[in-house]
């Protein structure tokens, strides 16, 4: 194992691990919280990873990673985990309710400072009803899976009203 303590722990340390073995074991000392790993960063080639990331760490990426298509990629899982769930519900979907961390995490995307306002737009934007029904194994009901993610928009907008009105008054293009 790798005992990564030659540094004192920061919230921003990062370390690239080169994962070219079939199995590796990296021990993280001297840290606050478990690291959540950014995978495949700068990575350009198609490539379909599985990897068991929870809710929380995908909440982290999304929010804070630095690597364009990991943060985009992290809001899309998690969206579509959310939108999943709510057409395998028995629900009614116009009684579908996004958590809190999921809008909140949305509404730090929508807000940062630093990221272009067309990429914001990319990870704000929910996942495309054919995508959700690719991931479907039973029968598939394009009209649940459409109130769904109407629903899910709706509630978006509602829930990110002030933000939005925030975004469109501070990105004006004039001239």
């Amino acid at each position: 194992p790798l005992q990564l303590e030659d540094e004192p722990p920061t919230a921003t340390t990062e370390r690239v691990l080169v994962l070219d073995e079939a199995k590796s074991f990296y021990t993280f000392v001297n840290i606050d919280s478990e690291p959540v790993p950014s995978l495949l960063r700068g990575f350009s080639a198609p490539v379909i990873l599985v990897e068991p990331l929870s809710d929380a760490d995908l909440l982290v990426l999304l929010q804070h990673d630095s690597d364009p298509f990991n943060r985009w990629e992290a809001g899309q899982r998690l969206a579509t985990n959310r939108l999943l769930a709510a057409v395998r519900a028995e629900a009614d979907p116009r009684d579908v309710a996004l958590d809190v961390p999921f809008v909140d995490a949305m509404r730090a995307v929508l807000r940062h400072p630093q990221l272009d306002a067309a990429f914001k737009a990319l990870v704000l934007e929910l996942p495309d009803e054919n995508l959700i029904a690719e991931q479907i194994d039973s029968a598939i009901d394009p009209q649940r899976i459409h109130a769904v993610r109407d629903a899910m928009l709706a509630q978006m907008a509602r829930d990110l009203r002030d933000d939005w009105v925030w975004a469109y008054e501070s990105h004006q293009v004039l001239g």
